[in-house]
């Protein structure tokens, strides 16, 4: 009898047990759909709020907004009258209030004849503010940019910024290395990463741009960063090199992973490619510490099977190790590039960049180059992709995930204008 009540009693908590598992979402988190679903209707099997149309986000209490616009900035003339009409955003980042922030250069003709800007863009795609450093005080594009509770960190060659929400400077750093990326860590500290002298700089600072500590490492060449991840136990850090800067490369040029621990030491790095010249433009970490890159190539050996054309968007993953676990080239027979890469809400990947093919993994191109966006699973399969544009020239910058799930991407339209376009989970627009 006792067996028989212990037998009993065992089921039923491993009844409860499951129950409780199923309330859990992907972090871990005790969630029940059925009690914070708004805008659309609890799947009690999964667990999860299937959104009405317009809806986004885990409990469907987001809008979703898409939009494709062209922005035309107001006519910059520097201090000696010409006009700067070409355009290059070079970072974005979304706002607190799901706007956007656009960094980047213009131009105009001539040598020296350019000048930075910041931009910031509402959630719908209108132009909010716009400004321009026309006094050459900041003579380098912006290269990074981070939202804070209050504003924005930005950094302009060796000085960084602290913005207000409306643009305004509240203070400005300058340092020894030049800052290519800004990463946030917890208690208002911050990390910037760049080079400094030819080598990998990293620096922690405290919100006033106080330096904490500052390391750096090397190899005889130059090396630079071209875009970071901070990890729970370290900082993974993306970089590209030359076969004659590295003596383990596979020729022409090489993405180049490098990572380090909390306080910069480097513990290992590994390169990636053909013979010929490939390039990473973006990395991301997934929870499980697998490394996901993306940017182009022109190889078909050693990491690349094939070759499309001239030039294939490229992407890769690697384990916590930096040891290869697949890479794929992706295109058609012109030029593609992918500059970004993220993960999706529902775990699959999404990569974006630009292409100038309409065949073999493209079904359509709008005219000359236009943005492309590609979903595919885990291992790399392309699920789906699409092309934004017109008949002219959209080059992209950057893409983010948005919390509606769906997309932004950003970029410039005829070299003069910013072209953006947002998505919903699916592409569509």
């Amino acid at each position: 009898m006792k067996n028989l009540i212990f037998i009993i009693v065992s089921l039923l908590c491993l009844t409860a047990c499951q129950w409780d598992l199923d309330q859990l979402d992907l972090d871990g988190n005790v969630y029940n759909c059925e009690e914070t679903c708004v805008n659309g209707v609890c799947d009690e099997l999964k667990n999860e709020c299937i959104c009405n149309e317009g809806w986004g986000g885990k409990d469907c209490d987001v809008e979703v907004v898409t939009f494709e616009k062209t922005i035309v900035l107001p006519a910059t003339y520097n201090n000696d009258g010409i006009v700067l009409d070409y355009l290059i955003p070079t970072t974005f980042e979304i706002t607190k209030v799901n706007g956007y922030i656009i960094g980047g250069v213009k131009s105009g003709q001539g040598i020296n004849n350019y000048s930075p800007f910041l931009t910031k863009i509402s959630k719908y795609g209108d132009l909010m503010w716009e400004k321009t450093f026309i006094d050459y005080e900041y003579p380098v594009s912006p290269y990074s940019i981070l939202t804070t509770e209050n504003g924005y960190l930005i950094s302009f060659g060796t000085t960084l910024l602290r913005l207000d929400q409306n643009g305004n400077i509240n203070f400005k750093k300058n340092y020894d290395g030049i800052i290519s990326k800004i990463l946030s860590k917890q208690e208002n500290n911050f990390y910037l990463l760049g080079s400094e002298a030819e080598n990998i700089w990293i620096a922690e600072i405290n919100l006033n741009g106080d330096i904490i500590w500052q390391n750096d490492f090397g190899s005889e060449n130059n090396d630079n960063v071209y875009n970071a991840t901070l990890l729970n136990n370290g900082i993974s850090i993306l970089s590209n090199v030359q076969s004659s800067d590295y003596e383990n490369t596979n020729g022409g040029d090489d993405a180049l992973l490098y990572k380090t621990d909390l306080m910069g030491n480097l513990l290992w790095s590994k390169n990636y490619g053909g013979s010929d010249w490939d390039w990473a433009n973006s990395i991301y970490t997934t929870l499980a510490e697998e490394y996901l890159m993306a940017g182009y190539s022109y190889s078909s050996d050693f990491d690349l099977e094939n070759n499309y054309g001239s030039r294939d968007a490229w992407a890769f993953k690697c384990d916590k190790d930096g040891n290869l676990l697949w890479s794929k080239n992706y295109g058609g027979s012109g030029r593609d590039s992918f500059y970004s890469i993220q993960l999706t809400n529902d775990g699959n990947y999404i990569m974006a960049g630009h292409t100038s093919s309409s065949d073999i993994d493209l079904s359509f191109n709008n005219g000359k180059t236009d943005f492309w966006l590609v979903k595919t699973d885990s291992s790399g399969n392309i699920i789906w992709e699409k092309t934004y544009g017109t008949s002219g020239d959209e080059v992209l910058s950057d893409m983010q995930v948005t919390s509606d799930g769906g997309f932004v991407m950003v970029g410039t339209k005829d070299d003069k204008d910013i072209y953006i376009v947002k998505t919903d989970a699916n592409g569509n627009i």
